[in-house]
């Protein structure tokens, strides 16, 4: 194509990311907790006038988030639940 560069193929990898006291940690480490990862592929196809004429892509992802419970008692209540109804009487982090 007169000497013009093409892409033909374009991969992206990304992760997720988390911000704590404004700090951002990318977590790259499969099988941990919020684990998530994308890898976006594209191939593009052109005539011989340099034009696209087509592109098909595809991503494949995979992550792992843990899922939090609240906590125990010996007499196998919940930690917070002082209506004995099965849930803690206030939403708030376990296991922090």
């Amino acid at each position: 194509m007169m000497g013009q560069a093409q892409v033909v193929k374009s991969v992206a990898t990304s992760w997720n990311a988390t911000v704590s006291g404004g700090l951002v940690t990318k977590n790259t480490v499969p099988g941990t907790h919020n684990y998530s990862r994308s890898v976006t592929t594209v191939n593009s196809t052109f005539n011989g006038k340099g034009q696209l004429t087509g592109a098909v892509g595809r991503t494949v992802g995979e992550g792992n988030n843990e899922v939090k419970t609240q906590k125990r008692l010996s007499g196998g209540g919940i930690e917070g639940d002082t209506n004995n109804d099965g849930t803690p009487d206030a939403r708030r982090d376990v296991g922090v």
